[in-house]
């Protein structure tokens, strides 16, 4: 189980991850110390957080201002269990124990590998049978068909003549109604002027007989 502690200051201007990658990591104002500030607020081996049997503690090493676990006293040279998330505070100085998350670790190991390369036949399309066995690769037979019944061979028809070339219809006349009643006007007025022709041989013979 991986831990670390973030430590920020009371003005939260200053964060600073430690990885608690170590038995025991102390705190104070001698530079002897894993995490070392020049504060008269905090005494020269103030707290030490310590790691034992696969478990986390945090202990008060007798500090002049004492250590806060979640707000409350610690008793000096008393160890504490530590659980996720728990704050301490060593003035003017917050400092939180957080466990880190392996498995998130894990997935990020496993999404950093490259990818496995695919095998590709040759060719234009890829080989969908190139992880098969040989066997499995050859090609499937049709089953044969049943046997059909032997046919009579087929008698010769005559060809069919070729259709005769087109040709085109013909083209309907069309008699403009304008002309339909002049001809019959034509032929009234010819009937007219017959008329007056045998009415005026007739009047010539009238005049001119004996």
């Amino acid at each position: 189980m991986k831990a670390k502690l973030v430590l920020t200051s009371k003005d939260r201007q200053t964060v600073q991850e430690v990885p608690f990658d170590r038995p025991s990591i102390t705190i104070g104002r001698k530079p002897s110390n894993d995490l070392s500030f020049n504060r008269a607020e905090i005494s020269g081996s103030h707290a030490a957080f310590v790691f034992e049997n696969n478990e986390y503690f945090v202990m008060d090493l007798g500090s002049t201002n004492g250590t806060l676990l979640n707000g409350a006293q610690l008793v000096a040279r008393e160890k504490y269990s530590l659980q996720d998330k728990d704050l301490i505070t060593v003035s003017p100085y917050t400092i939180q124990f957080v466990v880190e998350d392996e498995s998130m670790d894990t997935m990020i190991e496993v999404s950093a590998q490259p990818p496995a390369q695919k095998k590709i036949g040759s060719g234009t399309a890829p080989d969908l049978g190139a992880s098969k066995p040989a066997e499995e690769q050859k090609p499937k037979q049709a089953a044969p068909s049943p046997e059909k019944p032997a046919e009579s061979p087929a008698v010769e028809q005559p060809k069919p003549e070729p259709p005769p070339a087109h040709v085109a219809p013909r083209q309907a006349v069309v008699i403009p109604e304008g002309k339909t009643s002049s001809a019959f006007t034509d032929y009234i007025w010819l009937g007219i002027g017959a008329i007056l022709v045998l009415a005026a041989i007739g009047l010539i013979l009238l005049v001119f007989a004996p």
